[in-house]
């Protein structure tokens, strides 16, 4: 699965040429983080499978810490990109 990123900061003091920062917006609000971006752009993260699952939203686990200082975060499902497999019953 993956999560859309709504804006991309380049050229920030302090980081890698090809790194990024990744805007993406979560339940709680906007959340920047620094994410590998050999193109110098990026439309999504790759963040893998849902931790947990809550009306419609997700729990995502991060490739890198927030600005904040999260590795987890809820996000609506209109955020994500792909195919979400849910566990049997």
């Amino acid at each position: 699965m993956r999560i859309k990123v709504s804006e991309i900061k380049r050229n920030v003091q302090g980081l890698h040429p090809k790194e990024v920062v990744a805007i993406i917006s979560t339940l709680t609000g906007p959340e920047e983080l620094v994410v590998f971006a050999p193109s110098g752009s990026i439309g999504s993260i790759d963040v893998g499978y849902p931790i947990a699952i809550n009306d419609g939203n997700y729990l995502v686990e991060l490739p890198s810490e927030t600005a904040k200082g999260a590795w987890r975060v809820w996000m609506n499902r209109t955020e994500t990109e792909g195919n979400t497999l849910e566990a049997a019953e």
